[in-house]
């Protein structure tokens, strides 16, 4: 039988497991492009949740929207399948989410400067997810706090330590030297911090 250790570490402490927090979504573009590089074998697909073999078998067009514990499953399991170590794993999710922005979403996401980008930072959050919020707490030249908020442990271990690499690929399409880390968080709410030139 294969294992899915991330994706069981994840799913075990949600109050439904893979059913928790259906209100909570993202678009399925990030899945799509995911399941486009590194593919499931048909072992993998069997070892996942019904649930989540069916959105792997049939996974939604690029604009409709899935549960986010759903795309973030899917995703681990790709990190499983493909033995990755975390930070091969984190590196892969910039590159991914760097690829999406400069094409798919490049109008969106292309912008003249980070301070620009972060000070709309809250409503591009909200094209892409619902159900959790991100504000920016905190700006100052060539750095920002950014608070994420999200109902309890959706976003843990490595489901949520995946969006400093996401943030980052964000804030170098304007400056290529600019970096996200995680700052302090707990089981509903996430800071973090991003550098820039200034």
């Amino acid at each position: 039988m294969i294992a899915l250790p991330r994706v069981a570490e994840y799913l075990a402490p949600l109050p439904a497991g893979v059913a928790s927090y259906p209100q909570c979504v993202a678009k399925a573009a990030l899945l799509r492009r995911a399941l486009g590089q590194r593919p499931l074998s048909r072992d993998h697909v069997l070892a996942l949740p019904k649930v989540l073999r069916e959105l792997v078998t049939c996974p939604p067009l690029d604009g409709e929207s899935v549960p986010d514990v759903w795309l973030a499953g899917v995703l681990l399991a790709i990190a499983d399948a493909y033995e990755m170590r975390d930070e091969e794993y984190l590196d892969w999710i910039r590159d991914l989410n760097s690829t999406m922005f400069n094409t798919l979403f490049r109008i969106l996401m292309k912008v003249v400067s980070p301070e620009h980008l972060v000070r709309r930072a809250a409503d591009r959050w909200k094209v892409f997810h619902s159900g959790s919020s991100l504000a920016i707490v905190e700006l100052t030249r060539g750095r920002c706090v950014a608070h994420l908020t999200f109902p309890h442990l959706l976003f843990h271990g490595l489901a949520l330590r995946q969006f400093a690499p996401v943030f980052e690929a964000a804030v170098q399409m304007s400056d290529p030297r600019g970096r996200v880390e995680l700052g302090a968080c707990d089981a509903t709410q996430a800071f973090f911090i991003a550098h820039w030139r200034a």
